[in-house]
């Protein structure tokens, strides 16, 4: 990344809501056991995408809405703008006045309409659907259809009327210090927070690591990991995803590899 034009950048709730306000793709990001923050602006809106590559792609974030287009079109916040280690660098493809467009932004104070405060008049019925959809999972293993699924659901939730963006990103960073953080926005696709322990790749120059996670238990502070016993349910659901990423090595003709495991982590 070259350096195009002094810029200086604070991470925080105002900037976060500038961005917002402003429409501009972003990433925020915490490794897992690390304390550094990362993020990424576009200043060219987002680009939807049907193929990655891990080697060939410019510097930017991926994210997947899982919806009817998953895996088939992610979309990509390309990193036109870096906040590392509290230095901003700017790639050197940026032009000037959107450079000058964003710090201008930036200067101004304006109302906070991103965010809604309304409290819920009635539950949605979301419930109903999501029993149907248990039903026909039920049905579809029985006839041999596929062996697991995951079903999930979700819950409306009105913000506090002094929510903060930043503040809850921060609370999960402190919360989950194992966990990949992270808080993105798209205009098309609204504000996401997330924190996830699982591991798609890590490299270390000399060899890549990926790992299998699946099957939960709540643990109590009180507990020791050796206590944790797991029953022929939770055996088998760690069995199948452990077999799915054996499977993709061998459709990658990845012959020599090292399987450990499995064992019980604290996620």
């Amino acid at each position: 990344m070259k350096l195009k034009k002094e810029v200086s950048l604070t991470l925080g709730q105002k900037l976060i809501d500038t961005l917002i306000h402003f429409k501009y793709a972003f990433a925020v990001w915490r490794m897992p056991n690390t304390s550094e923050i990362c993020l990424i602006i576009s200043l060219n809106g987002v680009k939807k995408t049907k193929k990655i590559s891990l080697t060939n792609s410019p510097s930017g974030f991926v994210f997947n809405s899982y919806q009817s287009n998953h895996p088939i079109s992610p979309y990509f916040i390309t990193a036109d703008v870096i906040l590392k280690k509290g230095i901003t660098n700017v790639s050197s493809s940026v032009k000037e006045v959107d450079i000058a467009t964003l710090l201008e932004n930036l200067q101004l104070e304006y109302p906070n309409s991103f965010y809604r405060h309304e409290k819920l008049d009635k539950l949605d019925s979301f419930s109903n659907v999501f029993e149907t959809q248990i039903t026909e999972a039920i049905h579809c293993i029985k006839e041999k259809f596929f062996d697991k699924v995951v079903l999930s659901r979700y819950k409306d939730e009105f913000l506090p009327p002094n929510f903060s963006t930043w503040e809850f990103f921060k609370k999960i960073t402190d919360s989950y210090h194992n966990a990949f953080c992270s808080l993105c926005y798209f205009p098309e696709k609204g504000l996401w927070i997330g924190a996830s322990p699982e591991i798609l790749i890590s490299n270390n120059s000399e060899r890549f690591l990926t790992v299998s996670i699946a099957g939960t238990k709540a643990l109590a502070d009180t507990r020791d990991l050796s206590e944790i016993a797991w029953t022929q349910k939770e055996i088998e659901e760690q069995a199948f995803v452990s077999r799915y990423i054996i499977n993709c090595f061998k459709k990658l003709r990845l012959r020599k590899f090292h399987e450990y495991g499995p064992k019980t982590i604290q996620a």
